[in-house]
């Protein structure tokens, strides 16, 4: 929580989330309880599971546990999970406020996804109407303000600055002509993005434009109008090879031996999985039918891949994040069981990194088990002709990389590729246990 959190702070204990309620702010938490408002937010998955305990401290007289949240920063959501938060703040301080409260932060930092939806976990965003001031209901608007402007950046490819989230630059640490210099490129960027929506758009798309970004008239509706998108039209970076997956009515040979691999090998309380490049989310899919673990994230760095995922599989409960493979790092997101699979070769050839810390990446994210394939054909395109590779471009020393970072449990040929009447291996798939 904030500093300036007024409800009362989180603890932790036996791997459980906890908050602590300031004495002063236990009647407004037992009357928001005693409403069944929370409950009903939470029965909607808009907000995340709470449980009343029966733990006190001197400091706290009433203690809540919470659900447990994957927190992703906010850079790296897709445009449509952005926009789904945006509509949930609005709807929520909505609903909030036929019981006298409101959402007084709305910020996306606030907001975790969990099953493929956001869920709010700061409670004390929620604040009753007797301790609200004028500052409060703006702040609000400036949040979910900031998120939509993000929206119109993001839809004139301003990533920049919409994924920086420089929209609502903090004054406090930063040097005044610093903090006045960025305002400024940002102030740029906006008028930019607003000024291209705008001539690009119909009159009655300006109109809601002007009210929403001039007169600060927040909606559902008008946010559902100004950034309706259909990324089916949006060519993605890797072409529609992954589209093809979809019409199947079964998975791949190669896809069920692997689900067969993870049945084998995986430990029963594993309880989550994170896919690395996994472009729609075909094979994260695959994973949730299976339902072999609580939690299922899709990672890839191409947006509108991710943004068809998330449409396509929506109802899995997979969650999907647009990170790329060198942002990675254990103090983002880590899973007991983790998946590259058809993608070391594009990392070693295509993107340079050497093979041990390729490997090691992979490594640092996974808690138990990995599941890697190394392509021996290097970028292989289909097109009957064997790309020359590199020396060191070879099973052996990847198996020897492998085997410095994880204990190789099994490794086996997954795919053949027919080149000009002759089988060659096409995917090695790795199966190591994390040292």
């Amino acid at each position: 929580t904030s500093l300036s959190d007024r409800l009362g702070n989180v603890m932790t204990k036996n791997g459980k989330i906890y908050r602590g309620i300031n004495p002063y702010r236990v009647d407004v938490f037992k009357e928001l309880w005693q409403s069944g408002i929370l409950q009903s937010l939470i029965e909607l998955n808009y907000l995340v599971d709470i449980k009343i305990t029966n733990y006190r401290t001197e400091r706290f007289p009433l203690i809540i546990e919470t659900e447990k949240m994957q927190i992703i920063p906010p850079m790296y959501s897709t445009f449509s999970m952005t926009k789904q938060i945006a509509l949930n703040a609005c709807t929520m301080d909505k609903v909030l406020s036929h019981f006298d409260f409101h959402l007084i932060d709305a910020a996306e930092e606030n907001f975790a996804f969990k099953g493929g939806v956001p869920k709010l976990y700061d409670i004390g965003s929620m604040i009753h109407n007797k301790f609200l001031g004028c500052s409060s209901v703006s702040y609000f608007n400036k949040c979910v303000r900031s998120a939509l402007c993000k929206l119109l950046m993001l839809s004139t490819k301003r990533s920049y600055f919409a994924r920086s989230q420089t929209i609502s630059v903090p004054d406090i640490g930063i040097p005044l002509e610093e903090s006045l210099e960025y305002k400024a490129i940002l102030k740029y960027a906006l008028n930019f993005a607003f000024d291209y929506n705008r001539q690009s758009g119909s009159k009655t798309y300006n109109t809601i434009l002007r009210k929403v970004f001039i007169e600060n008239c927040i909606t559902p509706e008008y946010i559902e109008f100004l950034f309706d998108v259909d990324f089916k039209k949006i060519p993605s970076q890797w072409g529609g090879y992954a589209d093809e997956l979809i019409k199947l009515n079964s998975p791949t040979e190669r896809f069920s031996r692997i689900l067969q691999l993870i049945n084998e090998f995986v430990p029963k309380d594993s309880e989550s999985f994170v896919d690395i490049g996994g472009n729609i989310g075909y094979f994260c899919s695959l994973i949730a039918d299976a339902k072999l673990f609580k939690s299922v994230v899709n990672l890839d760095n191409d947006e509108t891949a991710l943004e068809k995922g998330r449409e396509i599989f929506q109802d899995t409960g997979v969650d999907f994040f647009r990170i790329g493979f060198g942002s990675l790092h254990k103090n983002m997101i880590t899973a007991d069981v983790t998946a590259a699979l058809s993608i070391t070769h594009h990392l070693i050839l295509t993107y340079g990194y050497n093979v041990f810390d390729c490997i090691k990446h992979i490594a640092d994210i996974t808690n138990k088990i990995a599941f890697v394939e190394f392509m021996p054909l290097g970028l292989y395109c289909g097109d009957g002709k064997i790309p020359d590779v590199p020396d060191f471009y070879t099973e052996d020393y990847f198996e020897q990389n492998f085997k410095e970072n994880f204990t190789l449990l099994h490794k086996e040929i997954v795919n053949f590729v027919n080149i000009n009447g002759k089988e060659y291996p096409h995917r090695v798939l790795f199966v190591g246990a994390k040292k």
